[in-house]
């Protein structure tokens, strides 16, 4: 009878029971699956930055890489040589350690600003850093991450994240106002929209910079180039003694690849356009070479009309208008350390 009512029992208990128990089961099984997926998002964190949970890992990414930037502004700024005491040894009543804190978390503020800006506008479901991971890893064939390590790739994907919210952000924001355009090319028409001088020079490379008779020499190699001797010419003619070489250079809208190709290039062009029509540059040194600069002429660049840029400006002004929402979400996001000794007792890896 025991066994029976043991087994009746048992069946009442199969009857009513296990879907009880499968329920219960069914619950723990959710709630540990929901732990396993965002559990990292979900604890107090080392800090939050608008509200957003930044975990000790996503911290030390950023605090990392302040490695390299802060041992050379200590060395720069303060002859700090690296060192197994370098991090907590004070120079000028700085500490390598806190500064590399600081300007980790001010970079870290300011990213977490432009993530919460792309959760508004609708481009990342959520600025938590499991989720962050989650969405860069379904993208991560995108931008050939098998050759950036873990922080290269967050960085990246961040990026995109900017870019996508800008598209979104300019197209909400609808046409800049006329009156705004014009007023900004009116400001600017001299400064962003004129284009350079057209220069014209030639540079002599010398032997001896401050040598009795170049300027008559000059002169009269000018006074030649005028009457159409050909530069090839002049070279053939001139180049020996003091002058190592002549070269006709044009800068300005039809100036060639060769006059941004080197820092010497760039050098001649920057005392190009400091000199006027006719006048001579002292003398030049690049390495164990000296060069002297004699501008044959100087034209205006053109000023570009209003309509030929006005939809550049529109462009700059939606741009700034996004920087400017950037920076107003970086400066106004509150930051709470929720364990203040493990912040404090971070060391640089």
């Amino acid at each position: 009878m025991k066994k029976r009512g043991g087994g009746a029992g048992g069946s009442r208990l199969a009857r009513l029971g296990w879907p009880i128990l499968g329920a219960l089961i069914l619950a723990m099984a959710c709630i540990g699956l929901l732990t396993g997926v965002g559990g990292e998002d979900r604890q107090p964190g080392l800090l939050s930055i608008g509200g957003a949970v930044i975990p000790e890992e996503e911290f030390m990414m950023f605090f990392q890489d302040e490695k390299a930037a802060t041992a050379d502004y200590f060395y720069k700024t303060y002859g700090a040589e690296f060192g197994k005491t370098f991090w907590l040894s004070e120079f000028g009543g700085e500490v390598p350690l806190e500064h590399a804190k600081a300007n980790a978390l001010k970079k870290l503020v300011q990213l977490k600003a432009e993530q919460q800006l792309a959760v508004t506008y609708g481009v990342l479901e959520s600025s938590e850093f499991g989720d962050i991971v989650r969405a860069m890893e379904k993208e991560q064939s995108l931008y050939g991450a098998d050759s950036l390590n873990r922080f290269q790739k967050y960085m990246v994907y961040h990026s995109k994240l900017v870019l996508d919210t800008m598209v979104k952000f300019n197209a909400e924001a609808g046409s800049v106002k006329e009156e705004e355009l014009v007023r900004y090319y009116e400001a600017n028409r001299m400064e962003r929209f004129k284009a350079p001088d057209e220069v014209g020079a030639l540079v002599f490379r010398l032997a001896e910079p401050d040598a009795g008779g170049l300027e008559e020499l000059f002169a009269a190699i000018i006074g030649e180039m005028r009457a159409g001797t050909e530069i090839g010419e002049l070279q053939r003619r001139y180049i020996g003694g003091n002058i190592l070489g002549i070269e006709l250079k044009q800068y300005g809208s039809e100036e060639g690849k060769d006059e941004n190709s080197s820092g010497l290039e760039e050098l001649l062009k920057e005392h190009a356009y400091a000199l006027g029509a006719d006048q001579t540059s002292g003398a030049i040194a690049y390495g164990n070479e000296s060069y002297r600069l004699v501008c044959l002429e100087r034209r205006d660049g053109a000023v570009a009309e209003y309509d030929e840029v006005r939809a550049l400006i529109e462009d700059e002004l939606k741009e700034q208008g996004f920087r400017s929402a950037l920076e107003d979400a970086g400066s106004s996001a509150e930051v709470v350390i929720h364990d203040q000794s493990l912040y404090d007792s971070l060391q640089m890896p």
